[in-house]
């Protein structure tokens, strides 16, 4: 089995037995969150004049994040 094959198969199994309208605002939600921890971090990181940890870590997403941006199209800001 091809590594991407799983993935899309999981996927193709629940996508009939998803809310859309529920996964919209699930995802507007996300959206607005994320926006509101980037403002932090910014005002974080200039508040000393150089890049903070969280603006550093913050640089960096998580592989599972960054696995579901890949998949969805999606980034944080």
């Amino acid at each position: 089995m091809e590594p991407d094959e799983l993935p899309r198969l999981g996927l193709a199994a629940v996508d009939p037995h998803i809310d859309r309208d529920v996964l919209a605002r699930q995802i507007a939600g996300e959206e607005q969150q994320c926006r509101a921890l980037e403002d932090v971090v910014d005002r974080w990181g200039t508040a000393g004049g150089e890049q903070s940890w969280a603006a550093a870590f913050s640089a960096r997403p998580t592989s599972w994040w960054a696995a579901m941006n890949r998949t969805h199209g999606r980034q944080c800001g």
